[in-house]
């Protein structure tokens, strides 16, 4: 399974100019399209957050904060996936991909994971993680403990 994840100023609904200059919808089926594309046909989940931050620096420096802000939301999502599954006796592999200010998302959310005890003692992983055009310092990348 993987987890989309977009970046900041984009929207769940109609594309609006005014506020987005993407819509999550769209750029996540132009995923989904691409990876059936090539044959990939597990199952995508996308998790759009809450980026409606106004499009100047200002709004660029709070898009961040949200951004790491919302790395607990998706770590509790992934974890109640792992453990769904677990009760089924179902092995799932969760492969991560973000864009953006997306990819701080997740790389909040493998801090998160990291420092979850339920997570750690149940051995749960994450098979892997793609950063697109992340939004992020290389330092950023390097001092995360990868799960």
């Amino acid at each position: 399974m993987y987890d989309w994840n977009t970046g900041v100023w984009t929207n769940e609904d109609e594309f609006d100019s005014s506020f987005a200059l993407e819509n999550a919808r769209e750029v996540f089926d132009r995923l989904k399209e691409s990876l059936e594309n090539i044959c990939y046909t597990f199952p995508l989940v996308g998790f759009s957050w809450d980026a409606d931050t106004d499009v100047t620096p200002n709004g660029w420096q709070t898009a961040k904060i949200i951004a790491n802000e919302n790395g607990a939301k998706l770590a509790k999502f992934l974890l109640d996936i792992k453990n769904s599954c677990n009760t089924l006796n179902k092995d799932v592999n969760l492969r991560l991909i973000g864009h953006s200010l997306g990819a701080r998302v997740i790389l909040s959310t493998l801090d998160n994971l990291n420092n979850n005890n339920e997570w750690n003692n149940k051995n749960f992983t994450i098979k892997s993680v793609n950063l697109l055009g992340a939004a992020i310092d290389n330092n950023e990348i390097s001092k995360i403990s990868m799960i």
